[in-house]
C-alpha cells in the first residue's frame, strides 16, 4: 500500500500541495504568474490522477506533463529575466526542447514511450534557468530578505527536483530490475514533495508576515 503510494499517488498530491503554495501567493499579490502557476499545477494533478486510472502505461501522461511542464516553466523565467542575455538563452533552450519533443513524440511517433533523454535534456535546462536567476540574485542583493521572496523559495526547490530528477532518469531507463526502477521512481516522487512541502511552508509564512502587516 504505501509502496504503491509513494509510485502513483504522492507525485499528484505534490502538485496539488504547489497549487496551494502559489494560491497564497497570488491572493496577497496578484502577480499573473502566480495565476499561471496555479492553473498548471492543478492540470499537473489532474492528469496525473487521469493517467493513473484510465491507462495502465501512462508515459503519454508524462510526456504531455513534461512538455507542459517546459513551456510553462520557460515562460515563468522568462518572465522573472531581467536582461536580454538571460531572455535569449531561455528563448533558444526552450526552442531546442519544443523541436526535440516534436521530433520525438509526433514524428517518430513514440508518444507512449518513457524518453529519459528528452526528460532529462529538459530536466538539465530547467537547472540552467535556475541558476541563471540565482546568480543574478546574488549579484544584484538588495536589503530585502529572500526568506521573504517566494520566487526565491520556488526556484530553489524547482533547482533541486531538476537537478536530482536530471541523475534519475538517465538511470532509470538502465536499470534491468523492476524493483530497482520503482526504488528510483519513489525517490523523484519523495523529492518532488520535498520540495512542494518546503515552497508551501516558505508561502504560508510569507502570506502570514504579509497579512499581520497589513492589520
Amino acid at each position: 500500500m504505501l509502496r504503491s503510494f509513494l509510485n502513483n499517488e504522492l507525485e499528484p498530491v505534490a502538485y496539488l500541495i504547489y497549487m496551494l503554495a502559489v494560491f497564497l501567493q497570488f491572493s496577497r499579490s496578484k502577480f499573473f504568474r502566480y495565476k499561471v502557476l496555479y492553473f498548471f499545477y492543478t492540470g499537473c494533478a489532474l492528469l496525473l490522477y487521469t493517467g493513473i486510472l484510465f491507462s495502465e502505461v501512462n508515459n503519454w501522461s508524462y510526456n504531455l506533463l513534461f512538455f507542459a511542464n517546459l513551456i510553462v516553466s520557460s515562460w515563468y523565467y522568462f518572465t522573472l529575466a531581467d536582461n536580454r542575455k538571460e531572455k535569449s538563452v531561455i528563448k533558444y533552450c526552450c526552442a531546442f526542447n519544443i523541436l526535440l519533443f516534436f521530433y520525438i513524440n509526433v514524428i517518430e511517433g513514440r508518444y507512449n514511450e518513457y524518453n529519459n533523454y528528452v526528460y532529462a535534456i529538459s530536466f538539465i535546462t530547467m537547472v540552467v534557468y535556475s541558476l541563471l536567476y540565482l546568480y543574478r540574485l546574488m549579484i544584484n542583493m538588495r536589503e530585502e530578505s529572500l526568506l521573504l521572496n517566494f520566487d526565491f523559495w520556488l526556484i530553489c526547490g524547482y533547482f533541486l527536483y531538476f537537478f536530482g530528477s536530471f541523475i534519475i532518469v538517465l538511470y532509470y531507463d538502465n536499470t534491468a530490475f523492476k524493483d530497482d526502477r520503482g526504488n528510483l521512481w519513489q525517490t523523484h516522487n519523495i523529492i518532488l514533495f520535498a520540495c512542494a512541502i518546503t515552497t508551501f511552508i516558505a508561502s504560508f509564512h510569507i502570506f502570514k508576515k504579509d497579512t499581520l502587516r497589513n492589520v
